[in-house]
Formats: C-alpha cells, structure tokens, sequence
C-alpha cells in the first residue's frame, strides 16, 4: 500500500490559491467523490485536510498513478475548476516523503506563520472526519495519529511555538502580562478584523473582556463571553481594567492622559495607525504603553526565534521517520512484489501460449518449454526482490526503489 499526499498550499503557490481553497461545502464533496474511489478500489483509505491556506488529500492506495489522476479529478470537480488548474498548483509526495510532509504539516513547519498551533487542531479534525465518513479505518488512521504524535514532541522539545507569532497573539500575551488570564480584566476598543480577533483569544484564554464600540447591534446583543459598553464610557470603564488594547479605525486620539485613574496601573497596547493613545501616557506612573511599532519588532523577534529552531524540529522529524519510515515502506514491499510477480507471470503466459501453438503435441518440448520459463521468471525476479527486502531495513533505501519499481514496471 502506498502513502500519497497531494498537496496545494498558498505559501507555495501565492495567490493562485484561491481556485483551490477548499470550504466546508466543498471539502464535504471532495469526501463524496474520494469515498467512491474507495468503492471502487482506486484508494483505499483518504482523508482531507482543509484550511484557509491548504487543501490536501492523504491517501493510502494501491496504485499510485491511478491514485493520483482520479483524486485529483475528484478535488478539481470539486472545485469547479479544470484539472489542469489542480495539476498545476499541487505537489504531489509519495511513501516517505508522503509521510515526512505529514508530520512537517502537522508541527506548523510548513505554516505560513512557523510553529501555529492551528494547524495541529486541524489535522486531528481531518482524521476525526474521515474516521467518521468511514474513509478512513487502518492504517491511515494511525498514520495521522503518528503525526499527531511527533507534531507534540515538536513542539515539547523545540522552541518552534515559543512565544507569539502574531499581532493579534502579542497583543493578547502583552495585555495578560504572564498574569493568570481569569484575574485579568482586559478592555477591548474596536470591533473589526483585529480587535473582533483579539477579544475572541483573550476571551478563549479565560480573561474577564469588555468590548468598547460604537456598533448599536453590539450593545444590543453581546456576543457571548463579551460584555460590551460604548466607547463614550471608555473613562468610566478604565478604573476596572488591567489592560486596554486599542485597535479601532479612529483617525485621532482616544485615549490620554487625563483619563486614566490616578494610582490605577494599566498595560495600553495600541495596534492603531495613526495612534490611538497619545505617546504622553508612557510618562503617567503605573502606565505601559506599547504601540504597533513595538509589537512588529516583538514579533518578527519571536519569528526568527522560531526560525532559528527549525534545525532542532528537522531532526525530530528525520529521527521520527528513521522509526516510522521502513515500517510504511514494509508494509509496501509485499504488495509492491505481489503486482511484480503478477506482471511477470502475465507475461510468461502469455509468452508460453505463443510458443506452445508452433510446439504442437510434442508433450516433452510442452513441459520443458514451461519448465524454462518459469526458471526464467524466478530467476530475473530473484536479484531485485532480496535487494528490496534487504532495503527494507532503510527508509531512506526503501522508498526511491519502490517507486522507481513502480514506474519502470507500471506497477
């Protein structure tokens, strides 16, 4: 059985990701049309993986070529879109390989932000998924679960998710402090893309939030965990806060001075541009002030920290495929053998058949013609199948002969 991992990414590809972003719709009919190819023994087990930045299809098959043009058939129609557009933009991993961008993917190596801890609760919905959908019951299933698996020591044993990686994550981790987030209490000014982003973290993450705006349908119907005050009593509201991260489209300043309780102690993180917070709060007593400028460089600080890690999650990976690999491969070989032997004897017969009509009766010449070709048959296949099972032992061996196998023969 072989591990094959068609892969279209938006850190590869850029822009042209869009055609193929898989939705929750459109995911479900990829599932459809990838159980299908289940029934009818074109794969065995799948699974699909699907984020705002990847589409990919894991499948365990028994044909890699056919594998491969039906499922990327079924993504394409999936899609709406030609399969050429498919063919183009997605990579395609096979055995080993297969199984060194599974883990890789699952670790947030191959995240547009390194070491995002998403990434891992999104691999584990997809097999939660195909498990369900009954696409997936063996050995993919713990394949995934492997992956899982290596994506924790990743990260337990590396610096690749050390700190926040983020303007949304940095403003959340500088608005807590490294207190314990329940006995925070967090004002939240602005309700778009950002401020809706860090209300949400900082709400998941157990801090006590309040959401100033100036959205009536807010004030009317807070979302739940938020409780939401208008902006006008940001004053008022400051004496019970810790914190206060502004992010709110405001051209001019909202916050100053005079508005802060004198003796009260407040964190300002001001993600807007132009400022929000006038710069002479860093000189009031108990203030923090950190502005968007601070938190870029804090960022890109703690990116190139997770940079400089990846060399110590590569290894982790290698070394998990030095145990996980040769047992993928070995559960290649046999079959891989069996459609070789099949071939060969296909090909023996057929080739006896033509021989025997110009023997005639002549019984002796009949048996000593079969007996001829099977040795001929035993005889070529020998060499190559004691090589293969001696590089079973080797991931590393393994996989480029098994493939290489495959395509020489059509296998």
């Amino acid at each position: 059985m072989s591990l094959v991992a068609v892969s279209v990414a938006e850190r590869e590809v850029g822009s042209r990701f869009e055609a193929c972003a898989l939705d929750r719709d459109r995911a479900a009919q990829v599932e459809a049309g990838l159980a299908s190819l289940i029934a009818e023994g074109v794969v065995v087990e799948a699974a699909v993986v699907a984020t705002c930045a990847r589409s990919e299809l894991y499948l365990a098959a028994p044909h890699f070529h056919a594998a491969v043009e039906r499922s990327v058939a079924t993504l394409a129609s999936a899609l709406g879109v030609e399969r050429t557009v498919v063919e183009q933009l997605a990579t395609v991993h096979f055995g080993t390989g297969a199984l060194r961008h599974l883990y890789r993917v699952a670790a947030g190596m191959e995240s547009a932000i390194v070491g995002e801890s998403e990434v891992v609760a999104q691999v584990k919905a997809a097999i939660e998924r195909a498990r369900a959908r009954r696409l997936a019951r063996g050995e993919l299933s713990h394949i995934f679960e492997r992956a899982l698996e290596v994506a924790k020591e990743v990260r337990s044993s590396t610096q690749i998710a050390h700190g926040a990686a983020s303007v949304v994550t940095m403003a959340s981790d500088l608005a807590l402090a490294g207190s314990e987030a329940s006995s925070v209490a967090v004002g939240v000014v602005g309700t778009g893309a950002v401020g809706t982003e860090v209300a949400r973290v900082l709400t998941e993450r157990g801090a006590q939030v309040t959401v100033l705006t100036r959205r009536d349908e807010l004030l009317r119907e807070p979302p739940e965990g938020w409780r939401v005050r208008p902006l006008a009593e940001l004053g008022s509201v400051l004496s019970h806060l810790d914190a206060v991260v502004l992010a709110t489209a405001a051209t001019s300043t909202i916050l100053t001075p005079s508005m802060v309780p004198r003796d009260h102690p407040v964190r300002v993180v001001d993600l807007c541009r132009p400022r929000a917070a006038d710069p002479g709060l860093a000189a009031v007593e108990g203030v923090r002030l950190v502005d968007l400028e601070e938190v870029n460089r804090l960022v890109a600080g703690q990116l190139e920290r997770r940079q400089e890690a990846m060399t110590d999650a590569e290894l982790v990976i290698e070394r998990a495929l030095g145990q996980d690999g040769a047992l993928l491969h070995a559960g290649e070989l046999n079959p891989t053998l069996a459609l070789l032997y099949e071939r060969a004897e296909a090909l023996r017969r057929a080739e006896l058949e033509r021989a025997l009509r110009r023997v005639g009766d002549d019984e002796a010449a009949r048996r000593a013609l079969e007996e001829l070709s099977h040795r001929l048959v035993r005889k070529l296949l020998h060499g190559p199948s004691s090589a293969l099972r001696k590089a079973s032992s080797s991931a590393d061996d393994l996989g480029p002969l098994l493939a290489a196998l495959r395509s020489l023969f059509d296998l």
